[in-house]
């Protein structure tokens, strides 16, 4: 099976006509500056709170604000403006150091002081910051490339990539459980580090077996590229990619590692969305409004099971 350029509006979708080059998206100038002026506000308001909570909670709001305001509007540039590196690593850091902070953190002043919390929330506002300043020092130029469409991968080899990386990726878990998938599931569902699979403290021939573990982290944006080809896959294929990649999903939130889940969910963003041929409300808003959901559902779960 291949992939059948005909059948992707290339140009409806914001991509230039001419194969080889590719105009990369790029942030605004304007969604830069108000994001600045949260970090601003940020730093000035969140001093004169009395405990460690309420500081991080206060800098969580108001840079969440100003995140949301510079995404509204790089998006006026399109919806594959929001296709940015820059952006998600954006993302990577105010969700694993400031998003939880939207949520009750009762036992937060139990682990840190005032002056601990002080220190790290003016690393992260500095950091964003960098970010923001550091994405502007190099123009963005259009790329002499024809790779960012996916064409030359056929159906067939994507396919056999993720079956690959998938047997490899679970590998070391099934040897723990003999090849026994109802057994390797229901370990996943123990208290953490119990696994017949987890890493002991000296290694052996088994931890480079566990190290192909990552190629576990190829399966969430293959499965979101293959569903946007799911016209030229079988049925079992499909059923195939969507159960392999459910349990890449189910794994990483039930092994209590915050940042694989929400790395898991941003490369599956990212694959489905780099490769939809044209942005409609249906199959661009909706399904980000569900990552979302399921996103804000395990930070508060995560904040009630701390």
């Amino acid at each position: 099976m291949t992939f059948s350029q005909s059948n992707y509006s290339w140009s409806d979708a914001g991509f230039s006509n001419d194969p080889k080059r590719y105009a990369p998206p790029a942030a605004s100038v304007a969604g830069t500056a108000c994001f600045l002026v949260s970090l601003a506000l940020a730093y000035s308001f969140y001093p004169s709170e009395e405990t460690a909570t309420l500081m991080a909670t206060v800098v969580a709001r108001i840079v969440g604000i100003g995140f949301i305001v510079s995404v509204f509007l790089d998006s006026q540039q399109g919806l594959r403006n929001l296709l940015r590196t820059d952006l998600l690593c954006i993302v990577g850091v105010y969700g694993l150091t400031l998003a939880e902070f939207l949520f009750p953190q009762e036992e937060f002043e139990v682990m840190t002081t005032p002056d601990q919390t002080t220190l790290a929330l003016n690393i992260v506002l500095i950091g964003l910051a960098a970010m923001l300043v550091g994405r502007h020092l190099m123009p963005p130029k259009p790329m002499e490339s024809s790779w960012l469409k996916l064409d030359d991968i056929s159906n067939t080899l994507l396919f056999k990539v993720f079956v690959v990386s998938a047997f490899l990726g679970y590998l070391n878990m099934l040897i723990s459980v003999q090849f026994n998938v109802i057994d390797m599931v229901d370990a996943m569902l123990g208290a953490r580090f119990t696994q017949p699979w987890t890493r002991g403290a000296l290694g052996g021939w088994r931890t480079l077996v566990n190290e192909l573990a990552l190629f576990s982290y190829i399966i969430p944006p293959l499965t979101g590229v293959i569903w946007n080809r799911k016209r030229f896959f079988s049925k079992p294929q499909i059923i195939i990619v969507l159960a392999i990649g459910a349990l890449t999903l189910f794994h990483s939130f039930a092994s209590g590692t915050r940042n694989i889940f929400i790395a898991h969910l941003a490369t599956l963003s990212m694959g489905y969305l780099l490769t939809l041929p044209k942005n409609t409300f249906r199959n661009t808003i909706l399904p980000l409004a569900a990552i979302a959901f399921i996103y804000i559902d395990y930070q508060v779960y995560a904040s009630v099971a701390s």
